[in-house]
């Protein structure tokens, strides 16, 4: 009787683990966009149009912003207009001597970012992204990893895309884009993991801009747990 209860103890923990074990490896995934525009100078009549991933299909606009995604030569894009782009951001103050010159401080102004989440049902293939339905891109080529990753699996990319801005802004105008697309799985084994790809676009724009313009871009893939 003894060993019938030791056996069935055993195999009730057995199973008990096992359950727990398949729950810990439940992975959720889930895919963020993001864009950031910041501006020095007010820029008036403004049109920009940014790549997104085939995944968007709708968005929620800051209310500064007339937003709406559009289909165009070199693949999908956010179009982002807005009459004048020329919220304030107070500078530092700095402490001066009574007599002392006082130079001219550069403003900055930014309208708030656009941010975009959605989770999905199926583990994204974060070691080789290019399956997935990320932001439009050209001459893709591998490089050599900027940052020291401890990550095996990690491989790094360039591209190129295209972006269009049109606006009227003075000669001084200096415009930052940063365009930020994410996917990543999750999960808990023993403590939370996961792994991800990263794509980013930056581009610098001085002066008035009426046009499309090529922007430069990376991808940092296979970053985590495996």
């Amino acid at each position: 009787m003894k060993v019938r209860y030791i056996a069935l103890t055993a195999l009730l923990l057995a199973t008990l683990l096992s359950a727990c074990m398949q729950s810990e490896k439940e992975v959720k995934s889930e895919f963020s966009y993001h864009i950031g525009i910041e501006n020095t100078e007010v820029l008036k009549n403004a049109t920009f149009l940014l790549p997104a991933p085939e995944i968007i299909t709708n968005l929620s606009c800051p209310s500064h912003w007339r937003c709406e995604i559009v289909n165009t030569e070199f693949g999908k894009m956010v179009k982002i207009e807005a009459d004048e782009f020329l919220t304030e951001i107070k500078p530092t103050p700095i402490p001066v001597q009574p007599g002392e010159k006082v130079e001219k401080l550069n403003l900055t102004y930014r309208y708030n970012i656009l941010d975009f989440t959605l989770r999905v049902n199926q583990t994204i293939d974060t070691l080789n992204p290019f399956n997935t339905a990320n932001i439009p891109k050209f001459n893709v080529r591998e490089i050599e990893c900027r940052e020291q990753e401890d990550w095996r699996t990690v491989r790094c990319y360039s591209f190129e895309t295209k972006i269009f801005a049109d606006y009227n802004s003075s000669e001084k105008a200096r415009v930052e884009i940063n365009i930020w697309f994410e996917g990543r799985n999750n999960w808990w084994e023993m403590g939370w993991k996961g792994n991800e790809f990263v794509e980013t676009v930056y581009v610098i724009l001085e002066g008035e801009k009426h046009g499309w313009i090529k922007a430069n871009g990376t991808i940092v893939a296979g970053k985590g747990v495996y």
